[in-house]
């Protein structure tokens, strides 16, 4: 059986956004999630990293104020959030597939295997191991050296927020959250 999937960044399209066809074919859609500490973290280092798409020179403090504030490009992470989680509770409307960037950093083999799960697919345990071998992220990273593509790969790690985010800045995402996204399916550790 052939089956169609769509793969939803943690900072990117909202439902309403992706084309009309995703949704009228109910593909498959496997949504990435990350701590939004972590998120404000890497999408900084991204936009700085393409200063030629971005124009962007500020430090991060200044992002991170745009970031809290939903003013920049695709707009409020938590909004954003939001926005999925209700698709998420109500499957019937569409098939998706949450998929934590924490989680699949600690245990990529099993990634592989849900992902396989969701979309119907029969592959063994060893066929997991060498599609999480072959995408890992040191790999990717080390493959894209010297080319255009370089500065899209960083650290991949978890909890490098702690090196950027002041206790303030910490507490104003943790703030956010308890106000607004106690309820979600998603539920990073915030701390």
């Amino acid at each position: 059986m052939l089956t169609t999937v769509s793969l939803v960044d943690s900072k990117h399209f909202l439902y309403e956004d992706l084309p009309t066809g995703i949704r009228e074919k109910k593909t498959k859609i496997v949504l990435t999630v990350r701590n939004p500490k972590d998120t404000a973290v890497s999408f900084f280092n991204h936009v700085k990293n393409l200063k030629t798409f971005y124009n962007y020179d500020g430090e991060f403090d200044d992002f991170f104020e745009m970031f809290m504030d939903g003013d920049c490009e695709y707009g409020s992470y938590f909004d954003y959030y939001l926005s999925w989680d209700e698709l998420l509770k109500d499957q019937k409307k569409h098939d998706v597939l949450l998929l934590q960037f924490e989680e699949n950093k600690a245990n990529p083999v099993e990634g592989v295997k849900k992902i396989a799960k969701f979309l119907e697919l029969d592959i063994t345990d060893e066929y997991a191991a060498q599609v999480a071998e072959s995408t890992d992220f040191g790999k990717m990273k080390k493959k894209r050296e010297n080319t255009l593509g370089q500065e899209m790969f960083r650290k991949g790690k978890v909890g490098d927020w702690r090196n950027w985010l002041s206790d303030a800045q910490s507490g104003a995402i943790d703030k956010v959250w308890k106000a607004r996204m106690e309820g979600c399916t998603y539920q990073p550790d915030l701390n």
